[in-house]
């Protein structure tokens, strides 16, 4: 088939087309008349213009007739028929329920076409339908339309729904229909239907899915039937035919693909349902005598039946597998809100404890049914456990006395001191048996603690006395649990080094694996093949520990401000946009309730509201743009999500549903964008930001700063988290975390009229839903990654938002110069350090930080030790150069104590790399030691001597400078010179004691005032 030119200025013509060489022409012009002109000439046009759009995307000739072009004699011929029964001037004069009888007749002529298979005509009625759903968005048909509406009421007519919102309505009739199905057999059928909306005991919605619908596809599909079969009436079938009408009912159940009422894909267990509520409807339709029999649409899966011998009753459908139908007795029983159809089964222990058990039972109920059903089995497992080991003890001839006392009314005479024992024993069994050799400890553990909880249960209600077991000690430190990365551990998989560089990795992966257990290698991997993607491999192996530790610092904090700059980017970007919004609106020519009122009110007719739509939203100016969204507004309250028909020009037209939305509101980029702002400006938990309350922000004693308030922390026991947060942007940044916070308010404020109450109490919003409700965990994670997928320079890293907090943290304490966790701890809001560092901070470049620390320590110690030693150097075999060099750090102050370091600058009044002069702080120095040499302790025998001498002096003429900076150093004299006076350095304080006496008529002290 090929195209032919055709003459272009032809009105009702379409196209022209060759086949077998012989022109064909798509001409409508006989229907102009009838039909109205315009009328024609409009549809026309629309498939002229469709067919053109889709050859130009390359599609061939026949298919685009097929599509765009072959309706046209059907649905001409359609509308010419209604027109002619209800003496209709033309298609324009036609009302919403002529339309409606026409799409109902011309699927009817589908459906009665039986040179079609049941496949092909189900592509037609979707194809046909989809056509005049584009009629109806082109405003040449009403935007309401349903191929099963019918106009009237009658015996054959079951109900029409209310149209939903944006909709339309639904009419089950069947008068079209009757004389071929029957009418006594119809009419009695429809009234059983209408009957059951009220004895079936059932909700509307479940009468109309359940009963109504699939009632409908009963009668179409008897109709098809009765069409090819040639089938008079219903009265006419025998019990045969029915069975043969019911299998093929059950193949064309299996059949259907996609849903007349949504258009989704049918799953297996949706079509299971239509052939359950299908059989029931046939059971409801025998009893009535409508049916012959009884008849059943049987599963494809065929019926499951139980084995011969192994069960009381047959079961049909699909019973669980497995499960045994076990009469309660007072020794077992179900928890009703469970899924669990076994039953918790005690009545094998009757032997053993019949009594207890009976009185056990109903606490073991309340108590199993308070949790979930996870809990209860575990609860139920131990329990079990219990009773097995009690039963093998009895078995075993042990504690005899016990297990007769047990076994009668006398159970709660048994002590706590009994009881204990036992539970101890079966503690230790579950510990030390052969199979719990290979159970992990925290399991062991957990049992334990859930014994623990069982049995605080049944003494709380008098059964047993209180004991509670021992857990097993550092069963939770067995755990090897990953913490959450860092920003500066994540490599790309994209990232490919060559072979030289490979090598150049390798060995500055080594050189830092030397100083990591084997545990901690892995993350140290991590670290450097992260910063040899940012710098090339060699140089990294050059670097020195302290410059390793500064560059993974410094990628770490790099690529925070990389992921602020594209959230800041992205919140700017949509707040503009909804600023352009708010200016569209400013100057729209319509308020909401006009614009309903000219493009919606249905007493106008189609072509009016068409002008209308064309004048006043069809334009690319801020005027059509607010005239839109008032539509939007006055319509469906400013959500069109889901909506179709003109909202879906609307949407195309502005950029698609969501950038149409966020004129309106924060755009879902806007949310996960202050969402990221804010755990980047405060390093607080991914949930506690989440969960942040719309009042969040409140002034604080400095007017720069404001308090910014989270989410409760349940880890903290629900606590109210709160930070306090710059007003103005940092350096670098064009916009503040409260800023941002602020904008979001105001552009949210739509939305938060209309959610309910504790909703619009929140922060973030998610507007994607039919409702307005909070931002749920996995819709954040999910636009965080849409978020990372925009931006070049993070999409290829696996970032996952709580990989910030750790980030953040890892940030603050390096900024420190100490490195200390203390800063960190703060602004975690930790209790304990241990916390923030073992889970957050204690990575790869702060445990090298501590490295060297470590090292630098040592070689101080040891200088000062050596250094307090005379004659060190001779006895090291070192020239006195080598000594000089070596014990350069090292300082005897002269008054018996070490300095680790004297250029430190710790000390208040001192600097960093020049010599300390405050002598008088050293007691509560850190840098101070005490090392027991001869002397050292020489030293301090004469100082305390000194300090003594000068004591009452000193209290009468400056008591307060004695007590603050002398007094100190005598008591700790004090204290030294005792310790030194015995174990291993007796003998040196001897030596000591008889140097100081030699030293004594020489000693010149200083000043202490």
């Amino acid at each position: 088939m090929k195209p032919a030119d055709p003459d272009l200025t032809h009105p009702y013509l379409v196209v022209q087309t060759k086949v077998r060489d012989k022109p064909v022409s798509h001409e409508y012009s006989s229907f102009a008349n009838r039909l109205g002109p315009n009328f024609v000439e409009k549809i026309c046009a629309l498939a002229k213009h469709e067919f053109a759009m889709a050859q130009s995307k390359g599609y061939t000739t026949e298919y685009c007739v097929e599509a765009y072009v072959s309706h046209l004699q059907l649905v001409f011929t359609t509308i010419e028929s209604v027109l002619n029964k209800k003496n209709i001037a033309t298609a324009n004069a036609m009302e919403i329920a002529d339309w409606n009888e026409f799409t109902t007749r011309l699927i009817s002529r589908i459906e009665s076409d039986q040179k079609k298979s049941d496949v092909r005509k189900k592509q037609l009625k979707s194809r046909y339908l989809g056509t005049l759903t584009r009629y109806a968005k082109a405003g040449l048909i009403p935007m309401r339309f349903d191929p099963k509406v019918l106009s009237k009421d009658g015996p054959y007519h079951v109900l029409q729904t209310t149209p939903w919102k944006g909709g339309n309505a639904v009419t089950y009739d069947y008068t079209d229909i009757a004389d071929i199905i029957g009418r006594d057999f119809l009419e009695s059928a429809c009234t059983l239907v209408k009957n059951l909306r009220q004895t079936a005991g059932v909700e509307e919605r479940t009468w109309l899915a359940n009963y109504a619908s699939r009632f409908d596809h009963f009668i179409r599909s008897l109709y098809a039937f009765f069409v090819e079969e040639g089938y008079v009436s219903a009265q006419a079938l025998s019990e045969e035919d029915w069975r043969q009408f019911v299998e093929r009912l059950g193949n064309l159940i299996l059949a259907d693909q996609v849903s007349d009422r949504t258009g989704d894909l049918l799953s297996p267990k949706t079509k299971d349902r239509h052939r359950l509520c299908t059989n029931n409807l046939m059971a409801h339709m025998a009893v009535a005598g409508l049916l012959p029999k009884k008849f059943e649409i049987v599963s494809p899966k065929g019926r499951k039946r139980a084995a011969s011998g192994t069960a009381n009753v047959t079961r049909k459908a699909d019973p669980d597998e497995g499960a045994e139908a076990v009469p309660l007795s007072p020794f077992a029983f179900l928890i009703e809100k469970h899924k669990r159809k076994m039953p918790y089964d005690y009545r094998t222990f009757q032997p053993l404890a019949r009594y207890f058990l009976l009185r056990a039972i109903p606490i073991l109920y309340r108590f199993y049914g308070a949790g979930s059903e996870t809990q209860a089995k575990d609860y139920h497992h131990v329990f079990t456990s219990l009773l097995l080991f009690l039963e093998q003890h009895k078995q075993s001839g042990f504690e005899a006395e016990f297990f007769s006392t047990l076994a009668t009314h006398e159970y709660a005479s048994l002590d706590s001191t009994r009881w204990e024992k036992m539970l101890y024993e079966w503690r230790d069994h579950l510990i030390n048996s052969s199979p719990a050799k290979h159970v992990l400890d925290i399991t062991k553990h957990m049992k334990i603690q859930a014994m623990n909880r069982l049995w605080a249960a049944l003494a709380d209600s008098l059964l047993v006395p209180a004991v509670k077991l021992k857990g097993i000690k550092g069963a939770k430190s067995t755990l090897k649990t990953k913490n959450r990365p860092s920003l500066a551990q994540l490599s790309s998989a994209k990232t490919a080094l060559l072979d030289e560089s490979a090598i150049e990795l390798h060995a500055a992966t080594h050189k830092i694996s030397q100083y990591f257990d084997e545990s901690d290698k892995e993350e140290a991997r991590e670290f450097i093949n992260a910063l040899c993607a940012n710098l090339p491999p060699a140089k990294v192996r050059a670097l020195t520990l302290d410059a390793l530790v500064v560059e993974i610092a410094r990628l770490n904090a790099n690529r925070l401000e990389a992921i602020r700059r594209c959230a800041e980017k992205d919140f700017l970007h949509w707040f503009e946009h909804w600023n352009k919004g708010q200016h569209a609106l400013a100057n729209a020519s319509h308020s909401p309730e006009e614009m309903v009122d000219l493009l919606d009110r249905p007493e106008r007719s189609v072509s009016e509201r068409s002008r209308n739509r064309t004048r006043l939203i069809s334009g690319k100016t801020d005027c059509h743009l607010g005239n839109a969204l008032n539509l939007l507004i006055g319509a469906l309250g400013g959500n069109a999500n889901g909506i179709s028909g003109r909202y879906h020009h609307i949407k195309r037209q502005w950029g698609g549903n969501e950038a149409l939305h966020a004129y309106l509101h924060p755009h879902k980029r806007a949310t996960v964008a202050l969402w990221t702002i804010i755990l980047i400006d405060t390093g607080a938990n991914c949930e506690v930001v989440r969960e942040m309350p719309l009042a969040c922000l409140r002034k604080s004693e400095d007017p720069n700063h404001m308090i910014v308030s989270f989410g409760l922390k349940a880890r903290a026991g629900y606590k109210r988290i709160n930070d306090c947060l710059p007003i103005q942007p940092q350096p670098g940044h064009e916009l503040s975390a409260v800023q941002a916070i602020q904008h979001y308010e105001i552009m949210s404020s739509r939305n938060r009229k209309i959610a309910n109450g504790e909703v619009a109490e929140l922060l973030f919003l998610d507007t994607r839903q039919n409702d307005i409700i909070g931002i749920t965990e996995f819709r954040a994670r999910d636009d965080f990654k849409e978020f990372l997928q925009d931006h070049a320079e993070l999409r290829d890293l696996p970032i996952r938002p709580s990989f910030i907090r750790p980030s953040y943290l890892l940030k603050v304490q390096h900024e420190d110069p100490a490195v200390s966790t203390e800063s960190a701890q703060a602004i975690a809001d930790h209790v304990l350090s241990s916390t923030t560092g073992n889970n957050y901070t204690h990575r790869t470049h702060t445990k090298l930080v501590y490295v060297q620390k470590v090292r630098e320590f040592t070689r101080l110690f040891q200088s000062v030790i050596i250094a307090s030693i005379e004659g060190a150097a001779e006895k090291l075999g070192i020239s006195p150069e080598e000594a000089e060099a070596l014990f350069s750090d090292a300082a005897r102050s002269g008054l018996g104590i070490a300095c680790l370091n004297p250029k430190a600058g710790v000390q208040p009044g001192t600097r960093r790399g020049e010599s300390c002069t405050r002598l008088d702080a050293c007691p509560n120095c850190e840098m101070r030691y005490l090392v027991g040499t001869v002397d050292n302790i020489t030293d301090l025998i004469l100082f305390e001597e000194y300090l003594k001498s000068q004591e009452a002096e000193a209290t009468r003429a400056h008591p307060e400078a004695w007590e603050t900076r002398w007094l100190p150093w005598l008591a700790l004299a004090e204290v030294a010179l005792a310790k030194f006076a015995l174990g291993d350095t007796a003998s040196a304080f001897l030596q000591a004691t008889e140097k100081a006496n030699a030293r004594r008529p020489t000693y010149r002290p200083f000043k202490l005032f």
